[in-house]
């Protein structure tokens, strides 16, 4: 069985532009019928109930094939990543991140995997900077306009 897992942040977001492009990717590739995981949940979450769902089909033996969108959508940290990688692929599951056109069956794919979990992992930090600034400096404005 060849299984999509789609993951987006917040309930808010739409995961379609992933599902369209995994599904050009498939029938580029010859792939009709392919078993779909959504997730709709922060990647720095261990514990994902659509993930969690695909790692037991993926230890049951009934996964051969895993397509993602981008690899940063299995983890947001570049440790997570290479865990949940390492053990699908150590079960023999082909592993293909299409807007990356990365293939890990093969010792390269898992080297620039590796690297661009890491980007993942350090984008997921800037944004969460991003935002704690701009909270504080919210913060700030409401304190000065409170006291003045």
């Amino acid at each position: 069985m060849i299984a999509a897992y789609l993951r987006v942040s917040t309930k808010d977001q739409n995961p379609d532009l992933q599902r369209e492009e995994i599904s050009s990717w498939a029938k580029a590739n010859g792939i009709e019928n392919v078993t779909w995981y959504e997730g709709r949940i922060s990647g720095d979450k261990s514990s994902r109930p659509r993930l969690d769902a695909l790692r037991k089909d993926i230890f049951a033996g009934k996964i051969k094939t895993v397509i993602l969108w981008k690899l940063d959508r299995s983890a947001r940290s570049k440790r997570d990543g290479e865990t949940i990688l390492a053990d699908w692929c150590g079960r023999n599951v082909r592993v293909v991140s299409v807007t990356q056109q990365i293939d890990l069956s093969g010792v390269v794919g898992q080297i620039v995997a590796s690297v661009l979990l890491g980007l993942g992992e350090s984008e997921l930090s800037n944004i969460r900077k991003k935002y704690a600034g701009h909270s504080l400096k919210e913060k700030v404005v409401t304190c000065s306009k409170e006291v003045g």
